[in-house]
């Protein structure tokens, strides 16, 4: 019975470990008046915490809020 919790308490603190550098990352896209524009807008999956927010991007169409 000890084993078995041990098994499953490994397997929670390390999906835990994972998910603090992984997680999906979602971005959403508003034109240069500022509203949403959904069909840019979209879920990135399992992508690095900074690499996530190097997709905040601006141009003079509008711009990226990613989190």
């Amino acid at each position: 019975m000890r084993g078995l919790f041990l098994i499953l308490g490994l397997t929670g603190f390390l999906s835990v470990l994972c998910s603090c550098t992984k997680k999906d990352c979602d971005c959403t896209f508003y034109n240069a008046a500022g509203e949403e524009v959904p069909s840019y807008s979209g879920l990135r999956e399992e992508m690095n915490v900074n690499d996530c927010a190097d997709l905040n991007t601006s141009d003079s169409t509008g711009y990226f809020i990613c989190k």
